[in-house]
Order: structure tokens, then sequence, then C-alpha cells
């Protein structure tokens, strides 16, 4: 880069407000975990509490600075605005005609599932400014993520049991209490934590890295959802071929292979010490029946599409939010894609859509940076919400989408500073160039 981009990026830097934000992640981490839930009141954790006092601190500083904050990124705003938009209205619709709607119930899942996750994402992007800040915060959240991993997999082979972490018919379920759901973390955090390791085998980080990234690998198969095996072989692979023209396919191909060779590893280790673990998943995938081989979920599906069908136009509009609470069928789809069709019918389905295409593509516009961190990140970035994509086919994430907007906030925040910093680039060659035109006139 030049100096006018290294000046850009270096720019207002802010030790504290960083550290504010990692403290922000511990407390969602910890308030999200089963048995270390430190909520105050229906609506008033701890974690929102932080967060409301963040948003109010980013308020301040847009009223009080001379250049005030530049809020951009409009582009995903807007999607995400619209989803919540109609969902509010149909909302309000139910609240004011259907007498059996909770229209309080209705308030708090909107609330927790939908607003409070676009202010994560809105705080962690605009809370700090500099690209230092952000690669520092991507770095810290997605290391703590999987420090935890460590813990998991000694509570989870009892060496010594710390007690703190649950297991379902198993399947360790890792700091969000769900084996689903803590798989489609661990894979959406994977290929990130892969761009942001520090490669100086001199550290003690280095190692520190290897340990918990191990970690995670193997809790990631411990597991035993196949959602998350499903989303990292179809996630990954589709995202290769999506950045097939940024990546080296020589380097991919080699990470394959070790990945491959650690998983099998891993595998053998975990049908040695837990054989009814993955004996169970295997046997119940190959069983011939499908309903078996999907958990039941062909079943949910099936009556889903059915109660649509008794009212055809429930397809565009939805029957409204939070509306599967009490239909009295079942708990969950389990699929956020036919869960957001149900509730909000394809008008709020196209906006949920569009929202993950957008967070998705975007990413491109800047790959060509010749900073190698930079450009990691945002294929790591680019993996991880491919799996995403693929997973929420077979799970809903109500707790795991917290720490996914969270770092697609910071993710945004350095595509945002790479984005101005290239304009500067181009800027400052086109004066340059209109220069010379001028010299040799």
């Amino acid at each position: 880069m030049n100096d006018g981009q290294d000046n850009l990026l270096a720019q207002r830097s802010s030790p504290i407000r960083r550290f504010l934000l990692y403290a922000l992640f511990i407390v969602l981490l910890l308030d999200n975990m089963p048995r270390f839930g430190i909520g105050i009141g229906l609506g008033l954790s701890a974690k929102n509490l932080f967060l409301y006092f963040l948003l109010v601190l980013i308020a301040i500083r847009t009223s009080v600075e001379a250049k005030g904050i530049k809020f951009t990124d409009v582009d995903v705003h807007f999607p995400f605005i619209l989803w919540m938009g109609y969902a509010a209205l149909t909302w309000a619709i139910l609240t004011t005609f259907e007498p059996s709607y909770s229209a309080f119930q209705g308030a708090i899942t909107f609330k927790n599932q939908l607003l409070d996750l676009f202010l994560f994402m809105f705080v962690f992007r605009y809370g700090i400014d500099s690209h230092e800040d952000f690669v520092w915060l991507i770095r810290a959240s997605v290391l703590t993520v999987f420090i935890t991993s460590i813990f998991v997999l000694i509570d989870f082979l009892n060496i010594p049991n710390l007690g703190i972490f649950g297991t379902h018919k198993g399947r360790a379920e890792g700091i969000v209490g769900a084996a689903n759901q803590y798989g489609a973390l661990l894979a959406f955090c994977i290929p990130i934590a892969l761009g942001v390791m520090p490669n100086k085998r001199s550290t003690v980080m280095y190692w520190i890295w290897r340990l918990a990234l191990l970690s995670s690998v193997l809790m990631l198969i411990a597991t035993g959802s196949r959602g998350a095996y499903l989303a990292v072989f179809v996630g990954y692979a589709s995202a290769a071929i999506y950045l097939r023209h940024y990546l080296n396919m020589k380097q991919v191909f080699q990470y394959s292979v070790i990945a491959i060779v650690v998983a099998f590893i891993s595998i053998l280790g975990l049908i040695l010490y837990f054989p009814e673990l993955l004996a169970g998943r295997f046997e119940s995938t190959t069983s011939g029946s499908l309903d078996t081989a999907s958990a039941g979920r062909v079943q949910i599906w099936m009556a889903t599409i059915k109660i649509m069908l008794e009212w055809p136009y429930s397809f565009l509009v939805g029957y409204g939010w939070n509306s599967s609470e009490f239909s009295g069928i079942w708990k969950g789809t389990h699929s956020e894609y036919l869960g957001t069709l149900y509730e909000l019918g394809a008008v709020g389905l196209v906006f949920f859509c569009a929202l993950l295409l957008r967070v998705i593509t975007r990413v491109k516009k800047v790959l060509s940076t010749p900073q190698d961190t930079y450009r990691r990140i945002l294929v790591g970035y680019t993996f991880g919400m491919f799996s995403v994509t693929v997973t929420i086919l077979f799970v809903l994430l109500p707790t795991t989408w917290s720490y996914i907007w969270a770092i697609t906030g910071m993710v945004m925040g350095l595509h945002a500073r790479l984005k101005e910093a290239a304009l500067l680039t181009n800027d400052a060659n086109g004066s340059s160039a209109v220069s010379e035109i001028i010299r040799s006139s």
C-alpha cells in the first residue's frame, strides 16, 4: 500500500474502545452459557445492559466529535431493517386480530432474535474505527471462542469433569448449550481462525492457537451435528468455488488434505473413547428411513407445509412473527429458511436471504488488497458464512446468531476501511495521471 493508504488505515486506533467491545463479547459469551447466565430479569440481561451502554457511547461520540461517525454499509442495514420492519408489521397485525397470540412473548422474541442482533452488529461495526482495532478484535474474539473449546474438551473427556458444559446423548453442547448450534458456531469460526493465526513458531501464541484450533475441530466432531458436518464439506467447497479467482488452489488442496487427515485421526480417537457417539449418528443416517436419517425433521417440515397449504397466501405473507409458538405442532421448524417462510412468508424470506447474500458477496470488492492479513480474514469470513447458509437448512440458531452478527460487524468495519483505502489509492492515481497529462501538454 502507499503512504496515503497506510495513514488512512492506521488512524484513530482506540485501545480503550476495542477493550470495551471485547468485554461485551466476553459478557455475551458468559451470558449465553447455560450454567453462567448472568441475566437480571426478563429483557435485562447483563449483555443487553452492556450493549445499550455502548450504544449510548456511540451516540455521544456522534454528537460531540467534529466529524462525527460516518454511518455506511447501507447495503447491509437496508435488508436487515426491512426484515425487522416486516416482522414488526406482522406482529402488530397478530396482536390486533388474533386473540390467542401472545403479543408480549412475540415482542420479547422480536427483541432477542432480531433487534438485538442488529444492535450487536451495529455496535461492533461502529464502536471502533481503525483497521488495527478491527483485526485485533476479530482475532481476540475468535481466540476466545477457541480457548473455551479447550475447556469443553477437558470437560467432555472428564479429565477432570468440570461440570460446566453439558452433553445430550453423548453429544457436546459447548458454550451455547446445544450441540447443533455449537457445531454451527465452530464451523463458522474455524476458517476465520486460519486467517488470523500467528505464523511465528517462536511465540507462545503460535502453540496456543494451534491447541485451541485442534480442540475446536475435535469438539466440532463431538457435537455429532450432521448439519455442521455438511456445512464444512458443502459450505467450504462452495466458498472455494466462489472465491476460486482469489485463492491459491494448490494451497487449498494442501489445506484440504491436512484437514482430512486431522479429521480422520480425530474421528478414530473419538470412536475409541466414545463409540456410541458417532455410531448412533452413522446408524441413523444410513437407516434407510428418510425421517430417521433427518432426526424427525422431515415430519416437521411436512407438517409445516401442510399447515401453510391450508391458507396458501401464507406462502407469500406468512402467518406472522413468532406464530409457530402457538401452532401446537412443533417447537421449531429445524430450518431457518422454512421457519422464516412460515412466519414471514416469501416477503420475509427474500429480505433474510438478501441480507445473507449481501454480507457474503460484498467482501469480494476488496479482496484485491495486497495486505495478506486482511485478505485471509475476509476469505475466512466468506468460508464461515457459506457454512452458515448450509447449516441453517437443518438447524435453528437462536443463540449462535449473536456471535455471527457480532463478528460480521467487525468484518464490515474492516471492509469499510479497506474500501476507503482503495478509493484513496484510485484518487491518488487519478490525480497523478491528470498531473502527468497536464505536464505533457
